[in-house]
């Protein structure tokens, strides 16, 4: 009796844990459309989720306690990533793109040019677009400079484009802060002379053009394309990491699998976080079959 009562627990336990939801927690920035749009992709392929984007540092201290199974963080500049036996693999990116009205003609910008139109200090104070090439008419234009502001959506943009392109300057007094990124194109599209930081992805139509950005005058600009952002070339933005026990692995793989598939992706981007590329999850996803 008392061996069959033991398989009995022993079939239930197994059974709770087949059917126990996988414990996903992080940064804040994933809490809404991100949620929503995972959670229903993970559900249609059988798995059932317990997410908790309260914001990485709440993130990392559940993952840290067993209270979490995987954690996706965003780590402080200078912070290092966590050792042994934690695995951390980049999931995606925040990026901060730089937008101009097409009819302005102009196709790149160096980061200092950049910190010389946005800094309050320590940049090139450059005010008219002539400084930066375009001539005739807008030789003289003013530069209208344009971030988001900091309570808005966007906000995470802001201090990011602080870290990465003002090396934690203020931005200028003549900066004008707009609530969205919406509400920073429609200003743009009324001023041909401005120039946005707004956070990508985000859709752009024809009355809109990205610059391509290079560190300095002797390097090659680039635009923020997923494998430019991923590889580097495109120096503004911030990784997202997917941080989990290594010896967890064979354990986690259907998670695993679904974090780096075509519907997490799109639902990164739609939480405009910039995902790997295709080539690149793909890659990462074999990989993670032969983690031990």
């Amino acid at each position: 009796m008392c061996r069959v009562r033991r398989l009995c627990w022993l079939l239930l336990w197994s059974a709770a844990e087949l059917c126990a939801a996988w414990r996903i927690t992080g940064s804040d920035l994933l809490a809404e459309d991100f949620s929503r749009e995972f959670r229903a992709a993970a559900e249609s392929a059988g798995l059932e989720l317990a997410l908790d984007f309260a914001g990485s540092h709440h993130g990392w201290r559940a993952l840290e306690s067993g209270r979490a199974d995987v954690a996706l963080l965003s780590f402080a500049p200078g912070q290092k990533l966590p050792a042994e036996p934690w695995h951390c693999l980049p999931l995606a990116y925040q990026a901060v793109a730089v937008v101009v009205s097409a009819s302005l003609p102009l196709a790149q910008v160096e980061h200092r040019q950049l910190a010389g139109i946005f800094a309050a200090t320590g940049g090139a104070g450059l005010r008219r677009w002539g400084e930066l090439g375009p001539t005739e008419e807008w030789l003289v234009r003013e530069i209208v400079p344009l971030v988001p502001d900091a309570t808005g959506s966007a906000a995470f943009t802001r201090g990011l484009a602080r870290q990465l392109l003002l090396e934690g300057r203020d931005f200028h007094p003549v900066v004008t802060a707009k609530a969205s990124p919406q509400a920073l194109l429609a200003q743009l599209e009324r001023e041909p002379g401005g120039i946005g930081l707004i956070p990508w992805p985000l859709s752009l139509d024809e009355r809109f053009r990205l610059l391509a950005v290079g560190a300095d005058q002797h390097a090659p600009a680039f635009l923020p394309t997923p494998e430019n952002i991923h590889r580097g070339d495109y120096g503004l933005r911030w990784p997202l990491w997917l941080v989990f026990r290594r010896e967890q692995a064979p354990q986690l793989l259907p998670l695993l699998r679904q974090l780096y598939g075509d519907k997490a992706a799109a639902a990164l981007e739609k939480a405009r976080f910039s995902p790997l590329p295709v080539a690149v999850r793909r890659q990462v996803a074999f990989d993670l079959e032969v983690l031990k």
